[in-house]
């Protein structure tokens, strides 16, 4: 090693008062002396396995002095030993083990007490510093009186007791806030918003802990804690699903104006990134399914859901209920992708219920589509008008393609307020402009979903999701035009052959009323297309409401005994009857479960 010239000592010693000057807060003017010792020291080492310029040894400096000062500052202030890691100050004791006997062997955790410092120097290093606290002792008040930090860096407690009241109230935390294997016997409140992901996994509160209006922009762990007393979430905002698996509520659990900001795609994708994470170099043997994924985070929604219900606060948990569900279609999706994948026993005995499972998620999936699990009134109440509109549609057709006078009434109606020849350029100008009414809509609407970060939009490339959607729809409408005449000439050949009409009436029936159904799921499950639908929804109900109200009346036509009665309409009125009441069920269950009138 070639040793520094005294130029570039002098140089050295320079960038090194420099950066003590920045950096220090709490040393005296003579620690300067020492701390130019330690970096010469560090430089020293360094040069030893890798020749550097001057260039690079000045660049290294910042942080050498950051580590001085930073373990000096901490001790000055919390008068411990501290070591420095990975960018990380740690606080605390190391296991120790007792002398080996070959009949006994115990790991022995010791603590450190920690005590006599100042509030406001605590205060002023969780703002400056990232820490970690390993087996501490918190003897008294973290703050005493609460106060409001802006930013804190990296906080780690691990393995520590707080044998008084702790009270963080903090602007930003700007890294990962962790708090694991700790005990909290006085009550705990902490304020503020997470950036990073947050840890309590496993922690002991023995008294009241309050997170009030707190926000978590990215994970959240309550794995398996106990709240022996009230749990406080008022007002607080969940950016991504919180992990509360085996956690026990003991006492009250308060949850009221708790927003949970993620839809069922980011639940899902929060899931499989759990999945991927945890699976990640490990063998496949040992690797968890996504299923018991799912059903953790279905394990912490209806923790959350039966405190809720236990304070009679029913309101709040049919929140959590929908996401619970949530979870169980993602987990019975997985058993349904598992079908080739059966690699043990327990896979084998839950494939052989498949079809239940597909059914299953089918159904939860309709629902989630139809109401949002009773959650969503407006959702329901458009997918109502949808349906409507849609048998108006559907009869129209029927009747007029059998040669059935429909135009009658609206012709004289109409005559009255437009000229009848320029009605089909009227309508279709409404319609237009709703369906460009509904498109600015739905994509502004879309822009305002807030996801992962505070200004991250989520974007969607429009194109793709309206031509794609409009593939779709034509290849439906395409099915049925080519279902309509195949199924024709089947029934015409059947017919002719057997000399037997019913066949020719048999197909033709089930085609239109298998695609009245088709179309209906369509609508509820597509993006764009279903707020262009439900817009015209609108006009159309409205539209015969005022002018022709009994084709409300199919109750009363599907027994009707009537000559005029279409078979084929008499069939689709039955599909439709099932669908309608099947909605209205849903309709006032969803209306009942966000009012005042109790389930």
């Amino acid at each position: 090693m070639e040793k520094l010239t005294a130029m570039e000592k002098q140089a050295i010693q320079k960038r090194i008062e420099e950066e003590f000057e920045n950096i220090n807060k709490l040393l005296e003017q003579k620690e300067i002396y020492l701390c130019s010792q330690y970096v010469m020291r560090k430089i020293e080492s360094s040069l030893i396995i890798v020749r550097k310029n001057l260039e690079e040894i000045l660049k290294d400096i910042p942080q050498y002095v950051y580590e001085y000062v930073g373990k000096k500052e901490i001790n000055k202030v919390l008068n411990c030993k501290v070591d420095y890691s990975s960018n990380i100050f740690i606080v605390g004791l190391s296991v120790s083990t007792k002398p080996y006997d070959e009949n006994y062997f115990e790991t022995k955790q010791e603590k450190m007490l920690l005590k006599g410092y100042s509030y406001d120097n605590l205060l002023f290093l969780f703002e400056k510093y990232p820490l970690m606290f390993i087996d501490c002792i918190f003897d008294y008040n973290i703050f005493e009186t609460i106060y409001q930090l802006k930013q804190i860096q990296k906080l780690s407690f691990l393995n520590c007791i707080f044998k008084n009241n702790l009270y963080l109230n903090f602007q930003e935390c700007l890294d990962i806030f962790q708090m694991d294997n700790c005990v909290f016997e006085r009550q705990c409140k902490i304020k503020g918003t997470f950036k990073d992901n947050v840890y309590f996994n496993n922690s002991h509160f023995k008294d009241n802990v309050y997170f009030n209006n707190s926000h978590f922009k990215d994970n959240v762990y309550f794995h398996e804690c106990e709240f022996e007393k009230t749990a406080c979430f008022y007002g607080v905002t969940f950016d991504k699903a919180p992990n509360f698996s085996q956690a026990i509520f003991k006492g009250n659990l308060n949850a009221v104006n708790t927003n949970l900001n993620f839809t069922f795609d980011d639940l899902q994708e929060k899931i499989k990134q759990e999945y991927e994470d945890f699976n990640k170099g490990k063998n496949k043997q040992d690797e968890k399914p996504l299923d018991e994924f799912a059903n953790d985070f279905r394990d912490s929604f209806r923790t959350f859901k039966s405190a809720l219900i236990k304070d009679n606060n029913l309101l709040d948990a049919s929140n959590f209920h929908k996401y619970e569900l949530y979870c169980k279609e993602i987990e019975l999706k997985e058993y349904w992708n598992k079908i080739n994948k059966t690699n043990s026993k327990k896979d084998a005995i839950k494939n052989q219920n498949v079809f239940k499972n597909f059914i299953d998620s089918y159904l939860l999936n309709f629902y989630r589509k139809l109401c949002d699990h009773h959650t969503d009134f407006l959702r329901v109440f458009n997918n109502f008008l949808l349906l409507i509109s849609l048998h108006i549609l559907y009869s129209s057709f029927i009747l007029y393609i059998n040669d059935k006078k429909i135009v009658d009434d609206a012709k004289i109606y109409l005559s009255d307020i437009f000229n009848y020849n320029n009605i089909f350029l009227y309508v279709s100008g409404i319609l237009f402009f709703i369906c460009v009414c509904s498109i600015y809509f739905c994509k502004n609407k879309e822009k305002t979903h807030m996801i992962n970060e505070e200004i991250k939009v989520k974007k969607i490339e429009w194109g793709k999701i309206i031509i794609k959607e409009i593939y779709t729809s034509f290849l439906v409408l395409s099915t049925c035009c080519l279902g309509t005449f195949v199924f024709g000439m089947i029934g015409d050949f059947l017919a002719k052959f057997f000399d037997l009409k019913i066949f020719k009436d048999i197909l033709y029936i089930s085609f239109v009323c298998l695609s009245f159904i088709g179309l209906f799921l369509f609508f509820i499950h597509s993006f764009v297309l279903r707020y262009i639908f439900v817009s015209c929804s609108y006009f159309i109900v409205a539209f015969v409401l005022f002018l022709k109200p009994k084709e409300f009346y199919f109750i009363y036509d599907i027994f009707k005994d009537s000559s005029e009665n279409l078979t084929i309409m008499n069939s689709l009125n039955v599909i439709y009857f099932v669908l309608i009441i099947l909605v209205i069920f849903s309709l006032q269950k969803t209306a009942r479960k966000n009012s005042i009138v109790p389930s």
